[in-house]
C-alpha cells in the first residue's frame, strides 16, 4: 500500500512538474515570439515609416529614394536598423522576464582552453552553411521559388570600406548575438541546453526572412549557440558571427577589384580551409581532459521532443513564422 501511494505520488509531481514546463515553456514562446515580431514588422515597415516621418517634413519620397541608394547612407541605415531590430524588442523580453544580466547575456572569460576550438568547430560550420545556402538556393529556385534576396551594393574608398565592415561585420555579430545567443538561448536554458541551442538557431535561420539564408543562418546558430554554451561566454558566438559576414563582404569587394572569377577562387579557397579548421576544432576540443562534445543532460520532466512542440505551437511563435513564410514566398 506505501509503494502504491507513493508511485502515485511520484506521478502527480511528475505531472505538475511537465504542466509547470509547460507553461513556462508557452510564456517563454509567446515573449520571444513579439520580440520576433518586432523584429518582423521593423524589417518590412522601417522605409514605410521612414517615408511618413520625413513626409511630415516635407521630403519626399523620391528623394528619400535617392537619398538611400547611396551605399554609404545605405550601411548607415542599415546600422541603425539593426541595433533597432535586436536590441529594442529583446531587452524588452529580457525586463519583462525579469532576468539576470550576467546569467543571459555571459560576456565573461570562456572556459579554459574552449575559446579557439569552439571558435574554429563554429567557422567550419559556418563554411559548410555557405555551401548549404548555395544547395538549398538552388533546389528553392528549381521548385519555383525565385531567388528575391539581393544583395547590398557596399560604397567605395577607404571610408566607405570601413563604414561596410562595421556595418555588416561588427554590428550584427553584437546585436544578433544578443538577441539569439543571449536573451533567446539564455532564457530558455533553464530547460535544457540542447533545446535551447535547437530553437535559438530556428528562430536565427527564420529571421532572416527569406528561403535562402534560412537554411545557412540556422546551421550557424546551431554551432554559436553550441560554443555560448560549452564555453559559457558569448565571445566564440560573436566572433563566428563576425568571420562569416567579414568574408562575405570581403568576397563582396574581391569581385569588385579583382573580377567575380578570381573571387570565386578565393572565396571556394577560404570555405575549404575553414571547413579544415572546423575538423582541427572537433580534434582539439575531443582532446581535451575530461571534455567532450556533448551538451549538458537534460534536466527536465518533458522530453525534448514535447518542449520544442510547446514552443512551436506558442500562438504568437506560429503568427510569427506564418508571417515569415509570407515574407518569404511574396516579399522578399
Amino acid at each position: 500500500m506505501d509503494d502504491a501511494l507513493l508511485e502515485l505520488e511520484i506521478r502527480e509531481k511528475r505531472r505538475i512538474a511537465r504542466k509547470n514546463e509547460k507553461d513556462g515553456i508557452r510564456r517563454l514562446g509567446n515573449a520571444l515570439g513579439l520580440a520576433y515580431g518586432a523584429v518582423l514588422l521593423i524589417s518590412l515597415g522601417w522605409y514605410t515609416i521612414l517615408a511618413v516621418i520625413l513626409g511630415i517634413f516635407g521630403v519626399s519620397r523620391s528623394y528619400m529614394d535617392n537619398i538611400i541608394s547611396d551605399p554609404a547612407v545605405s550601411c548607415f541605415v542599415q546600422i541603425v536598423l539593426s541595433i533597432a531590430f535586436f536590441i529594442l524588442p529583446f531587452s524588452a523580453v529580457m525586463k519583462w522576464g525579469g532576468f539576470n544580466t550576467d546569467e543571459l547575456l555571459p560576456f565573461g572569460r570562456p572556459k579554459r582552453g574552449s575559446f579557439l576550438p569552439l571558435t574554429l568547430i563554429g567557422i567550419g560550420a559556418a563554411a559548410f552553411s555557405n555551401i548549404a545556402n548555395s544547395v538549398s538556393g538552388m533546389i528553392f529556385i528549381s521548385l519555383g521559388f525565385p531567388d528575391k534576396y539581393i544583395e547590398s551594393a557596399y560604397p567605395e574608398g577607404i571610408f566607405g570600406v570601413t563604414l561596410a565592415f562595421i556595418s555588416t561585420a561588427i554590428v550584427p555579430a553584437f546585436v544578433e548575438e544578443f538577441g539569439m545567443r543571449g536573451v533567446c538561448l539564455g532564457s530558455l536554458r533553464r530547460y535544457g541546453d540542447g533545446f535551447a541551442i535547437i530553437v535559438s538557431s530556428v528562430l536565427f535561420g527564420l529571421i532572416h526572412g527569406n528561403f535562402t539564408q534560412i537554411a545557412f543562418a540556422a546551421i550557424i546558430g546551431l554551432a554559436a549557440g553550441y560554443a555560448t554554451v560549452k564555453s559559457g561566454s558569448m565571445w566564440p558566438a560573436i566572433i563566428i558571427h563576425f568571420v562569416n559576414n567579414f568574408i562575405s563582404v570581403g568576397v563582396y569587394y574581391f569581385s569588385e577589384w579583382f573580377g567575380l572569377e578570381f573571387a570565386n577562387v578565393i572565396y571556394l579557397f577560404v570555405l575549404c580551409f575553414n571547413l579544415l579548421l572546423g575538423v582541427l576544432g572537433i580534434f582539439l576540443l575531443s582532446r581535451k581532459e575530461n571534455e567532450n562534445l556533448e551538451t549538458e543532460e537534460n534536466k527536465t520532466v518533458a522530453t525534448t521532443k514535447d518542449k520544442l512542440i510547446w514552443f512551436f505551437t506558442s500562438p504568437i511563435v506560429i503568427i510569427c513564422i506564418i508571417l515569415t513564410l509570407v515574407e518569404a514566398v511574396f516579399l522578399r
